[in-house]
C-alpha cells in the first residue's frame, strides 16, 4: 500500500518556462553577443549534465553553474569573467512556479498520503519557488542538504532513511528518465513519469506508470 509520494520538483511540479533561456539573453546580452539563447541554452545544459555526472566531490548547483559558463566562453571564444557574468542566470534561478494542475492536487493527496520533494537544487531557488505552500510536504530535500544529484544512489538512499517508509510504500514521480525514473528504479522505488510535454509517448521509459498530469497521478495512486 503507498503512503508516500516523492516528487522531483522542476519539470514535474514546478515549470521552469523560459526561465532559464531568457537568463541565457540577458548574459549575451550584456556581453553584447549576437548569439542565439536557445542554441547556446541547449550547449549549456548538456555540459551542466556532464558537470554534474563527472562531480568528483560534491558542490551546489550555483559554483557548477559558474564552471559551466566558463566551459561555454572557451567553447564559443567569448572572452568574459563567467563569475561576472553569471547572475541572471542564477537570478532566473527564483524566478519559477508550480504548474496550474499542481497545487489543487496536492492539497487532496496530502489528506491520505505523506509528500515529499526531492530536487537536484540549491535550496534556497527552491524554497522561494515553493513560497507559502511549503505546508503542503514532509519534507524537502534538495541536492545542496543530501550533498549528492541524482541519479546517484547516495541522493536516493539518504532520502529513504530520512523518511523511514519501507520502499513498497513509497511512489516517486518526475519528469526525467535518467535522474528521476532510472534513478529511484535503481534503489528499488516504483515509479511515475511525469509527460508534460509528450516527449516519451513512444519510448521505452521504465517507468512504472506514465501520466501526463497530475489528475492522471490522481487515478493511479487511488488504484494502487
Amino acid at each position: 500500500m503507498i503512503k508516500a509520494l516523492i516528487f522531483d520538483c522542476y519539470g514535474t511540479i514546478i515549470s521552469t518556462g523560459n526561465t532559464s533561456v531568457n537568463g541565457t539573453k540577458k548574459i549575451l546580452d550584456n556581453l553584447k553577443i549576437d548569439i542565439d539563447p536557445i542554441l547556446f541554452y541547449k550547449d549549456w545544459k548538456k555540459i551542466h549534465r556532464e558537470n554534474i555526472s563527472n562531480l568528483k566531490y560534491f558542490c551546489k548547483e550555483e559554483k557548477i553553474f559558474i564552471n559551466d559558463l566558463n566551459i561555454l566562453f572557451k567553447m564559443y571564444d567569448i572572452n568574459g569573467n563567467a563569475k561576472k557574468f553569471i547572475k541572471p542566470m542564477l537570478k532566473s534561478l527564483y524566478e519559477r512556479y508550480f504548474f496550474d494542475d499542481v497545487i489543487i492536487n496536492l492539497k487532496k493527496i496530502k489528506k491520505d498520503f505523506n509528500i515529499y520533494i526531492a530536487s537536484n537544487s540549491d535550496t534556497k531557488p527552491l524554497m522561494k519557488n515553493i513560497g507559502k505552500e511549503k505546508y503542503l510536504f514532509n519534507g524537502i530535500y534538495t541536492s545542496e542538504k543530501i550533498k549528492a544529484y541524482k541519479p546517484s544512489k547516495i541522493f536516493f538512499e539518504k532520502i529513504l532513511k530520512k523518511i523511514k517508509f519501507n520502499k513498497d510504500e513509497i511512489l516517486f514521480i518526475g519528469d526525467s528518465i535518467e535522474d528521476d525514473i532510472i534513478g529511484a528504479n535503481n534503489v528499488g522505488l516504483k515509479t511515475v513519469l511525469i509527460d508534460r510535454k509528450n516527449n516519451f509517448q513512444y519510448i521505452n521509459n521504465e517507468a512504472d506508470y506514465l501520466i501526463k498530469d497530475m489528475y492522471e497521478l490522481m487515478n493511479i495512486i487511488m488504484g494502487i
